[in-house]
């Protein structure tokens, strides 16, 4: 007597959201984290551990960084982990790329600035030019996302 196995394929849809939360609450925990930390070298700057300008540009930092991990984690939530799936993968994309890449433009330039800011006050002119090359790599990342717009606006 032959025993049969019935074999079911994996759910593509629901390994999809499963992996989508794990992630997405990793990089909820990781942002939230920074953002303690963030509380901690604020802290540091104010009771004299450390110098209160240093302790404000690496809070600054650390924040951005936590903005940008959080949104990671809000695009991840919201594209793969919802029920409804569009299934197009070109819906996602023309809702994901703008948003995420904004918040990559704001964090680099802010990460610029502060370089600017902090390479100034320790007589490391320098050095200036790694700030200003992030400041140019943002702006031609902003300018590639107004092409992608404005691509987007014309097949719409």
């Amino acid at each position: 007597m032959a025993t049969t196995f019935n074999i079911t394929t994996l759910n593509i849809t629901a390994s999809r959201q499963f992996m989508a939360n794990i992630f997405s609450t990793i990089f909820f925990l990781v942002a939230l984290i920074l953002t303690f930390l963030t509380g901690e070298a604020l802290f540091q700057g104010l009771s004299g551990d450390t110098g209160f300008t240093e302790a404000v540009i690496k809070s600054i930092n650390m924040v951005i960084v936590a903005l940008a991990i959080f949104e990671l984690g809000l695009v991840v939530n919201k594209e793969y982990a919802c029920k409804e799936n569009e299934g197009h993968i070109i819906i996602v994309l023309r809702r994901t790329v703008p948003r995420f890449v904004s918040i990559v433009c704001i964090a680099l330039v802010l990460e610029g600035l502060l370089l600017v800011i902090k390479y100034s006050q320790l007589g490391l002119a320098g050095n200036l030019i790694y700030p200003i090359a992030i400041i140019i790599s943002a702006a031609i990342l902003l300018a590639a996302l107004g092409v992608f717009l404005y691509s987007k606006a014309q097949i719409n």
